[in-house]
């Protein structure tokens, strides 16, 4: 069963978040799974948001972040990336719920327990993903490589790699690691679409009420990139980078007052190989 400490309980947060934003008349998404996971969980956590501007402000920003994946992933996909390799994909149903090409598989690498939850509600649900789906049970900071080699993934072939909400809870040298593994097994052709903080964000007051959840939760940032170009070159890819401001403005979002200081401070890529 999905505990409510540790990193996997973050998947429990996201799946709130999520259902929220499914039931806005302006939605970004529709993750029709979302409250199903919330609704069969041991406990429910509160969203770790401060109150009034702040906490619209995060929730906001984890809308079109989904969003931004759902659409990158989509179009690598289309582009050629018929392996969609999910990083501490949590709870989330993009195997369920968004327009695959036809050969696409989408694999989901996760703790076990997180994993074990997801597939007792998506069965109670009768879900039927809209692509090839493998479950990989496994640790980043595990022996990950090795359990996504024997479900299937094939490095020979185009990949594209999801990070999303998962890289800051990692320490450096363990982030460092995954970003190696990644690169020794990318074929040319392939992309990478990742979010991660800076170093402003782990000290800001205005998310202080975050740190705090999250700490109590066991389920610290543990790392920050604040030169995210030089950083992803040096793992061998070609960057386009995008902000959390840029995109909330491109989705009618626009960040403002308290709102603006909190979105400022992270980054999201699209990278090629």
């Amino acid at each position: 069963m999905i505990s409510a400490e540790g990193v996997g309980s973050t998947s429990l947060l996201l799946a709130l978040a999520r259902a929220a934003e499914s039931r806005r008349p302006d939605r970004l998404f529709t993750d029709p799974y979302a409250a199903e996971f919330a609704a069969a969980a041991p406990v429910v956590p509160d969203l770790p948001m401060e109150a009034g501007a702040r906490r619209t402000a995060l929730a906001d920003y984890l809308a079109v972040r989904t969003r931004f994946f759902d659409d990158s992933l989509v179009e690598a996909a289309n582009f050629g990336c018929r392996q969609v390799v999910q990083l501490g994909a949590g709870l989330d149903t993009r195997a369920f719920r968004l327009d695959w090409p036809p050969g696409t598989t989408v694999y989901e690498v996760d703790q076990p327990a997180v994993l074990e939850f997801k597939e007792a509600v998506l069965a109670r649900c009768g879900a039927m993903p809209r692509s090839g789906r493998m479950v990989v049970p496994a640790d980043l900071t595990g022996e990950w490589v090795a359990a996504l080699l024997d479900a299937g993934f094939d490095p020979a072939e185009r990949v594209v790699w999801a990070a999303e909400g998962v890289l800051y809870y990692l320490t450096p040298e363990d982030g460092d690691r995954v970003m190696v593994a990644l690169g020794e097994r990318t074929a040319a052709g392939s992309r990478f679409v990742v979010e991660h903080i800076t170093r402003e964000v782990v000290g800001s007051a205005t998310l202080s009420g975050v740190r705090s959840e999250l700490v109590r939760r066991r389920a610290e940032w543990r790392s920050f990139v604040d030169d995210p170009v030089a950083w992803l070159r040096r793992h061998g890819w070609h960057v386009r980078l995008f902000t959390p401001n840029e995109l909330l403005a491109a989705s009618g979002r626009q960040p403002e007052g308290e709102g603006a200081e909190a979105r400022a401070t992270g980054w999201l890529a699209v990278c090629e190989r």
